[in-house]
């Protein structure tokens, strides 16, 4: 079975796509059933977490001269600079591994 921040990947991936989770899971190698299962249990690990909340992600908006950087992102000792037109599915990606590797430390 993949590992915790494989499901993360597949469940942020899926909830981009705008498809069915029959539709994302097709061909892929894992089921709807367990692509819904995973999005529960990532969603129920979340809503746990927060009952201990910790501010692990700060946003602060770009200098004005910087207008190629639309947002800049910290979250623990990353820095994710957010560019107009960036992939939704690849951030989403980027924020689940980061936010899991935070929770980890």
């Amino acid at each position: 079975m993949a590992d915790r921040a494989t499901w993360a990947e597949r469940v942020a991936g899926w909830r981009t796509s705008e498809l069915t989770s029959e539709q994302f899971s097709a061909g892929q190698g894992f089921t709807a059933g367990a692509l819904r299962k995973a999005a529960h249990e990532l969603d129920s690990g979340t809503r746990a977490s927060k009952a201990q909340t910790i501010r692990v992600a700060r946003v602060l908006r770009a200098p004005a001269a910087s207008a190629a950087a639309v947002l800049v992102v910290e979250l623990g000792d990353a820095r994710v600079i957010v560019h107009a037109g960036v992939d939704r599915a690849t951030l989403a990606t980027v924020f689940d591994v980061l936010t899991a590797r935070a929770g980890a430390a």
